[in-house]
């Protein structure tokens, strides 16, 4: 595989959590792996970057909001 001055390895694979969620750490690092593969391979893999990237402000957007609450809620 061209590497093209990434320092990019595939690590053996992670199983998925148990209670089927999986964190936003996992889905940035999954994003970022998703835009070396594109740029190594092509744009047919780009629909796959975009889902994850959904996914990420998705999942950025509820921490925010349940923040915002539990804000609110202590009267700050």
């Amino acid at each position: 595989m061209k590497k093209d001055n990434w320092d990019f390895h595939i690590q053996r694979p992670i199983p998925p959590p148990a209670n089927g969620n999986i964190s936003l750490d996992r889905l940035i690092k999954a994003r970022t792996i998703a835009a070396q593969i594109i740029l190594l391979h092509g744009d047919q893999y780009e629909p796959i970057f975009d889902r994850l990237d959904r996914e990420i402000t998705e999942l950025e957007n509820a921490n925010n909001k349940r923040n915002r609450l539990l804000k609110f809620a202590a009267g700050h």
